[in-house]
């Protein structure tokens, strides 16, 4: 026997008749499991979208920086979901300034790991 899951189309849930557990409570258990991994299949597809919106915008910065007697390098921290520029002397490749700064990104990334320990959910 099978049910129609609503609002996951195309989608079907076998409940075993002598599994024991209400059907409801089966149910219910497909369900959640239906939905997390189809939020996890779409928070992967959005980051994978951002990404490759950035690396053309990227480049093109580091072009337009050539202008300058300093280069810029940019970079994406994936912890942070962060874009990182730092900007060098051309004559000595020395980082002359780094935004945000490196300290800042620590700090920013125990932030987040601290409240990912105290909340376990994202709504």
């Amino acid at each position: 026997m099978s049910i129609d899951m609503p609002g996951l189309p195309g989608y079907k849930a076998a409940v075993l008749r002598d599994s024991g557990l209400p059907r409801k409570a089966t149910n219910d258990t497909s369900l959640q499991a239906a939905r997390a991994a189809a939020k996890a299949a779409a928070e992967r597809a959005a980051a994978q979208q951002r990404q490759a919106a950035r690396e053309p915008l990227l480049s093109d910065l580091e072009q337009v920086s050539g202008v300058f007697n300093h280069r810029l390098k940019l970079s994406v921290n994936n912890e942070l979901d962060r874009v990182i520029v730092k900007i060098i002397d051309r004559d000595t490749d020395k980082v002359i300034k780094e935004l945000p700064p490196a300290e800042l990104q620590r700090v920013y990334s125990r932030i987040r790991e601290a409240i990912g320990l105290l909340v376990d959910t994202e709504i």
